[in-house]
């Protein structure tokens, strides 16, 4: 049956989102200036998903148990997939709420996560890395906000994912690859997504109800599979091949135009403070953030909520809409448009 067409903004990605942003067959690659080959000493690898990748990382360090150190606002159902994946490896989890803490009390080959939030942060990592080596820790830095800056990171080792960017099922990782057990295999999870993402497809050409709740299931199969997979998994070479087929600058420069665009919009809803950022999300701390986010919903707007497992104050009142290359002005303008009529009634 077919609905009234609305189109939706937020949700996953299908095939078709990345149609305008494709390199010409003249056109050289971009993905080795996003994504070198070797940083410092570590070397590019290809993984399916960043939990993949950053257990691969802490794998590679060839340790029995490993004191791990993460943000308090961190996804915890991911660290659970990760840890999953390094049995029976045991990691000892602590959390922290800023460089200070850190500061006081890392001891030497602790390992911590810096997660660049919502964007490349630049001066705090700079500032961990210091005391980082002051102890002997060990830094692993998670662009999963800031994919495409992975070419700058300062610390010891780095990863990125490409889940919530784009259409494809790939994460980079520099590292030290070497006796690494890993495994090329297209997994439930791979299948599934890419299933959910042809009945997606269905529902933009012709908004019709049956593809729209046939691919709403199977993402969350695809979701739910994740949990399942106790292998390090490398990513498949056909989304390598999209990677290197796509417009990156091009992306990535039609997300800062939409965030910049909507900033300008909700720097003008007091009920809202921007986070900073650039490409990645328009997050949000929001009044009523619950209330705000089911009207979104209603209204044919899917803001996401992160890491709400983390059980973090920031978690509580975070909103992060989508800004992505999917959108235009137009769009951004009907997402101010839902946001100041909950808060204004206008």
């Amino acid at each position: 049956m077919k609905k009234k067409s609305i189109k939706y903004i937020g949700g996953d990605f299908c095939e078709l989102d990345h149609a305008n942003f494709l390199l010409g067959s003249h056109i050289n690659s971009q993905s080795d200036f996003y994504f070198p080959k070797q940083i410092k000493n570590k070397k590019r690898n290809y993984f399916e998903t960043g939990s993949d990748a950053f257990a691969a990382i802490l794998a590679s360090l060839k340790k029995n148990s490993i004191h791990l150190w993460i943000p308090e606002n961190f996804c915890m159902e991911s660290l659970n997939r990760v840890s999953y994946k390094l049995k029976p490896l045991s990691l000892i989890v602590k959390k922290y709420s800023n460089l200070d803490v850190l500061k006081n009390s890392i001891g030497e080959s602790d390992v911590i996560l810096f997660v660049h939030f919502n964007g490349y942060q630049n001066l705090q990592i700079q500032q961990l890395n210091l005391i980082a080596k002051k102890k002997g820790a060990i830094v692993i830095e998670d662009f999963v906000q800031a994919p495409l800056d992975i070419n700058k990171f300062q610390g010891d080792f780095a990863f990125n994912s490409f889940r919530k960017f784009l259409f494809l099922e790939l994460s980079v990782a520099y590292l030290d690859n070497v006796g690494i057990s890993k495994r090329e295999m297209k997994t439930t999870y791979f299948n599934l997504k890419k299933e959910a993402g042809y009945f997606k497809e269905l529902y933009y050409k012709n908004r019709d109800e049956v593809a729209e709740a046939k691919y709403l299931s199977l993402y969350k199969e695809a979701e739910e599979s994740l949990n399942k997979i106790d292998e390090i998994i490398i990513a498949q070479d056909c989304e390598m091949k999209i990677l290197n087929s796509l417009n990156l600058d091009a992306i990535k420069q039609k997300r800062i135009e939409n965030f910049n665009y909507l900033k300008e919009k909700i720097d003008k809803v007091s009920q809202l403070t921007l986070i900073e950022g650039e490409y990645m999300y328009g997050m949000v701390k929001a009044k009523c953030r619950n209330e705000l986010r089911n009207y979104c919903f209603n209204s044919g707007v899917f803001p996401a909520i992160h890491w709400l497992d983390a059980h973090s104050k920031e978690s509580e009142i975070l909103l992060s809409f989508h800004i992505d290359q999917r959108y235009d002005f137009e769009d951004m303008d009907r997402l101010n448009a839902v946001i100041k009529k909950f808060y204004l009634g206008n």
